[in-house]
């Protein structure tokens, strides 16, 4: 099954809305009419990334929960390739869903049970595996509904941090961690992307596969003077398996990471506003989302000792488009 994806007009799902809680005296309550929508920062070698989701799962700060259930209008759930939908793109999963204006710790999306690993699955080099999650639930972070009125989210799944290998390896299938997906408001997110010289990355010392799909990977941090030797690569400190490997102390973990593509362009379609620094390695090198793999970040070229044409630091404001953060060759 496809859906379309999001374009200045999006199509409605039919969806049924359930809530409980809210105000109990009977007394107004300012409300807006919340769309969610989904998009993705690509993972290194999946082909595909299917996930099957029946319902949205909110929670208040006050303990009220309003649920959302999901249908594409044929079945009663949306299920999607998280893959179609990279850098900019996104897809309408749910519209029109009640909520007070207030905040809320949690959100959690309720995944259709699958047995036969048709709904939920990764596509590996032709070969597919299951994509299992824990109770059938994704657990998210929390939001804030500010708008009186009409407000959209987008759920940003960063699949280099959220997607792992349960167990040894991938012949016992896939998890989605929560700790790589964000919930970003749509009137206050920015758009960051940007060219990379070709010079940093064409070299024996950044000598790759010829058929890898990416020059390479820029990996986002925040705040701006940063330590070079403190920048790491995706980990989940939360994970028992990270025991096993320590980075040193005062690392500082990517927000998120993309590819760099054969045209030398990469792109982060959703980022809050916020200082960052951005460095770039031209190593092809798996990145495990559990634990540190210890790659030179950043690491280019033409000059990868000092680090100075590997790292860029910028300021995004809210709704922000930044198209122009290059990392440019650097004599030595």
């Amino acid at each position: 099954m496809k859906i379309l994806k999001y374009t200045a007009v999006a199509t409605a799902l039919t969806i049924g809305l359930y809530g409980c809680g809210g105000d109990s005296d009977g007394g107004s309550t300012a409300t807006s009419q919340v769309s969610f929508y989904v998009s993705d920062a690509p993972v290194d070698s999946a082909e595909e990334v299917v996930i099957t989701v029946k319902q949205i799962e909110v929670v208040s700060v006050d303990g009220d929960t309003y649920t959302q259930d999901l249908s594409d209008g044929n079945n009663d759930y949306v299920q999607f390739d998280i893959l179609d939908y990279e850098g900019t793109e996104r897809l309408l999963i749910a519209e029109d869903f009640t909520l007070p204006v207030g905040e809320y710790k949690s959100m959690t999306l309720h995944v259709v049970p699958d047995s036969s690993a048709t709904m939920n699955y990764v596509l590996d080099e032709q070969i597919q595996h299951p994509l299992k999650q824990p109770s059938n639930k994704l657990k998210l972070g929390g939001f804030e509904v500010t708008i009186e009125g009409t407000q959209g989210f987008t759920i940003e799944f960063d699949l280099r941090k959220s997607l792992a290998e349960r167990g040894v390896d991938a012949k016992n299938g896939y998890i989605l961690k929560p700790h790589g997906v964000t919930i970003l408001d749509n009137t206050t997110v920015a758009s960051l992307s940007g060219l990379v010289a070709s010079e940093l990355y064409t070299g024996d010392n950044c000598s790759t596969d010829d058929n890898a799909e990416q020059n390479g990977f820029v990996y986002l941090y925040e705040n701006h003077e940063l330590e070079i030797d403190n920048l790491i690569d995706n980990i989940d400190p939360t994970d028992e398996e990270f025991d096993d490997n320590m980075p040193p102390e005062g690392y500082q973990v990517p927000v998120a990471s993309v590819g760099v593509d054969s045209s030398g362009s990469y792109e982060f379609g959703y980022v809050a506003p916020g200082q960052y620094t951005l460095a770039y390695t031209c190593k092809n090198t798996a990145d495990d989302p559990i634990n540190w793999d210890m790659l030179d970040i950043p690491y280019t070229e033409t000059n990868q000792a000092s680090g100075v044409d590997g790292l860029l630091e910028v300021e995004l404001t809210e709704g922000m488009n930044e198209d122009n953060a290059n990392f440019t060759s650097v004599a030595p």
